[in-house]
């Protein structure tokens, strides 16, 4: 999480931020607590669901039931505290995490904008998570309160209702928590202050350099007339080069071409001279 040290932040902030923190250890407290208090009844309601999946799985209250246990495990899942506590510790330093002493003392740093609203839309998403779920923990109350009407399973029904209103405390706590932590978040968006970064200056050995390049580069179009007639010297001697090189590889062809092709048709025709030669001699000894 990208930090800014204290000694860059106006003094008019300071108290704004040391009752942000403030707000921001208390709900941490809150959440945690109401937290413990959910995995305890969430154990509780595991036991019962695994006990009883086989008998009651058929039911609709047992449909009920599948939910509310659904959306608790997504709740703890959401580990809401590990998204505000890293945001708590980056106000003092980047070791206060693994150094909880230091969050004892006054805070050093101040998180980056965005650092702060990506934990804003995070908590943001664990709010509307919590919103839904205390809607359908009420439509599950209401619907074990109507099968306990008909006096079957009435012990179990009676335990899944406490369960679910007991579950649905917690999370109208979380929520409210979780609402102060986001306020305390806006008023910190909301506090103006820029931080003056030093500008970057080129240095003059840099454009020394690209002045050297600017003139000792030469671009078409862009000659004086004694660059225009180095430029068209340099153009004869390369193409004089060019065409003595050419000349010369010529040369040594056709001399290959002159000294060899007669030596070759002379072996040739010898050989063809001899070979009648022979024959008509091999011919007319056998004979005689």
């Amino acid at each position: 999480m990208a930090v800014i040290e204290r000694s860059l932040v106006p003094q008019s902030s300071h108290s704004a931020i040391d009752s942000i923190l403030k707000g921001l250890k208390l709900c941490s407290r809150r959440i945690q607590q109401a937290l413990s208090s959910h995995s305890d009844e969430l154990l509780l309601l595991h036991r019962i669901y695994y006990k009883s999946k086989n008998q009651h799985r058929v039911s609709l209250f047992w449909r009920r039931l599948g939910e509310v246990r659904r959306y608790s495990v997504n709740l703890e899942k959401s580990n809401i505290v590990s998204i505000i506590e890293p945001l708590r510790a980056s106000f003092f330093g980047p070791d206060a995490i693994n150094n909880p002493k230091l969050l004892k003392g006054s805070w050093t740093h101040v998180p980056s904008r965005e650092s702060v609203e990506d934990v804003s839309r995070r908590l943001n998403a664990c709010h509307q998570l919590l919103e839904k779920m205390q809607d359908r923990l009420l439509a599950a109350y209401r619907s074990f309160t109507l099968a306990m009407q008909t006096g079957a399973f009435i012990q179990l029904l009676l335990v899944l209702a406490a369960i679910t209103s007991r579950i649905r405390i917690i999370a109208l706590e979380i929520k409210g928590a979780l609402e102060e932590v986001g306020s305390s978040l806006q008023r910190f968006l909301r506090l103006d202050f820029q931080l003056d970064m030093p500008p970057v200056e080129e240095s003059a050995q840099s454009s020394e350099g690209l002045s050297s390049l600017s003139q000792d580069s030469v671009f078409p179009g862009d000659n004086t007339p004694d660059d225009a007639k180095n430029m068209a010297a340099l153009e004869a001697t390369s193409h004089q080069a060019i065409a003595r090189v050419v000349v010369h590889r010529k040369e040594q062809e056709t001399k290959v071409k002159v000294t060899d092709i007669p030596q070759h048709q002379s072996k040739q025709k010898t050989r063809d001279t001899k070979k009648p030669k022979d024959e008509i001699d091999a011919i007319f000894s056998a004979i005689k």
